[in-house]
């Protein structure tokens, strides 16, 4: 190799070690503003350090590359130098330093070559978090292979701005979560917004500590207001069903603002009072009853089944749904008999699962049923007796309710 060979070599290598090296083929730009102020710097305190064209490692302008990608802008490539004079995203601003006062989080601050210590060549660049004054700033830029947060006194020769979607400039936040008023069926629950946002909706879900769906409900709001301050909801008296003595509960506030959720984080309370074992108690159960997973909002086979599928077939059916909840669609071939029948699983023993069998006592069944066919009957029997202890009812082509009584005294 030639010395005019290795020379050429390396000066390509010294200035690939230079902070604003050239990436070919980002010259255009453009932009949306997809992204609020406060996203923007949630996204400036949190990025690692970036080598963002792969070209010499990691530069100060990958950074600049990397959050005009990250705003949605066209990456425009170039030298820290450049970016005193090159062209910028639609609807962003180019402000000098005599002119910009102090810079606004999310600006990014442009050295030229050589211009408040910055390289004598290439130039520097880096962004604002926050700012005191036009010359004081805490910022997030790169330098020799490493990121680093911290504050700048130097000179500067403008500032880029970008132009941010519609948002509050500091993060939403719901906080002070605190559960007031507990008694063993209700409670009040408070968290405070802040800043003062448009909000479309807001809320609260809540459920029992192991549930792992938990219920939403909304505030009452007439259409998008602007607000800040605290938010409330009266739990088992107003708002929800009444609650269940000595039980623990979970609960998160959300708001909706400019079609994006806010969530706060999740806190729990426990109801007064000595727990009592009944069926609301169990999760995934519908109404007060000891019939598990009966609002069919699927088809649990551990709890619904056929003992023989040529005879009777079942699915749930949200077409005859019946006050919003789906039906359990049974379809009959023939006449059921021992061990051609239905099976439904039940809960009682402290929300136990007891196979078909369940506490030796008696309970009673309420239901609503309809048939196809008038006059259909429907029998039904509490424990594994075919021929003692069963009760029968007859069906119509309407939904009715209907309350039978389960004798139940057999232990087999």
């Amino acid at each position: 190799m030639s010395k005019w060979t290795r020379r050429i070599l390396s000066l390509v290598l010294a200035l690939l070690l230079l902070c604003g090296i050239t990436s070919a083929g980002m010259i255009q730009a453009s932009a949306a503003a997809t992204k609020t102020q406060a996203e923007a710097v949630s996204w400036l305190k949190s990025c690692g350090k970036i080598d963002y064209d792969g070209v010499a490692g990691v530069q100060c302008v990958d950074l600049i590359y990397a959050y005009y990608n990250y705003l949605g802008a066209t990456v425009m490539g170039g030298n820290a130098k450049d970016y005193v004079s090159n062209k910028l995203p639609t609807g962003w601003s180019r402000i000098t330093k005599a002119n910009v006062g102090t810079p606004q989080p999310g600006d990014i601050i442009v050295q030229g070559a050589g211009v408040g210590g910055a390289d004598a060549t290439y130039g520097h660049v880096s962004i604002a978090i926050s700012a005191t004054s036009n010359t004081n700033r805490y910022v997030v830029h790169q330098r020799g292979g490493n990121l680093y947060r911290e504050t700048q006194n130097g000179n500067y020769t403008c500032v880029i701005r970008p132009q941010f979607r519609d948002g509050p400039s500091t993060p939403i936040t719901l906080t002070g979560l605190t559960a007031k008023n507990i008694t063993s069926v209700s409670a009040r629950l408070e968290a405070t917004l802040s800043p003062s946002i448009s909000m479309s909706e807001h809320g609260v879900y809540i459920g029992k500590r192991s549930d792992t769906t938990l219920t939403q409900i909304k505030g009452a709001q007439n259409g998008t207001i602007t607000y800040s301050g605290s938010l409330f909801f009266e739990i088992g008296t107003k708002y929800y069903k009444e609650l269940s003595p000595g039980t623990e509960y979970q609960y998160y506030f959300y708001v909706v603002s400019d079609g994006k959720t806010y969530k706060s984080e999740t806190k729990y309370f426990t109801t007064s009072g000595a727990t009592t074992y009944r069926v609301d108690l169990c999760s995934n159960f519908s109404g007060k009853n000891y019939v598990a997973y009966s609002d069919f909002s699927s088809l649990n086979t551990s709890y619904y089944y056929s003992r023989d599928t040529s005879v009777y077939t079942i699915s749930t059916d949200s077409a005859n749904a019946n006050g919003g909840y789906n039906s359990l669609k049974i379809v009959g071939s023939a006449a059921g008999t021992t061990s051609k029948s239905l099976s439904i699983v039940t809960h009682t023993n402290h929300c136990k699962a007891d196979g078909g069998i369940g506490d030796n006592k008696n309970m009673t069944l309420s239901f609503y049923a309809k048939a196809s066919v008038s006059g259909t009957r429907m029998y039904w029997r509490w424990g594994n007796s075919p021929t003692t202890n069963v009760a029968n009812v007859t069906l119509t082509t309407s939904w009715q309710k209907y309350t039978i009584a389960l004798n139940k005294t057999d232990a087999a």
